[in-house]
């Protein structure tokens, strides 16, 4: 969970910098999982053992905002 946590962290933290809208922020969010299958499965597998509370500990951020059932969603999409 903590190593998902450093490695997501950078990706909200340049959204962040960039200024981005929510909608802009999430749009990317779902971009970057879709196109890192590794990510997209050990995200996967961290909502499976420790269900949305952990998908929301490993996306928080004090500016980018993006609700737990979006990023599952985007997880779940094959």
């Amino acid at each position: 969970e903590q190593s998902l946590r450093q490695e997501v962290k950078p990706f909200l933290d340049k959204l962040a910098q960039n200024e981005e809208t929510t909608r802009q922020a999430q749009h990317n969010i779902k971009r970057i999982i879709q196109n890192y299958p590794k990510l997209k499965s050990r995200l996967r597998k961290a909502l499976e053992v420790g269900g949305q509370e952990v998908l929301k500990e490993i996306f928080y951020h004090p500016v980018i905002k993006i609700p737990t059932k979006m990023i599952e969603a985007w997880i779940n999409e094959d």
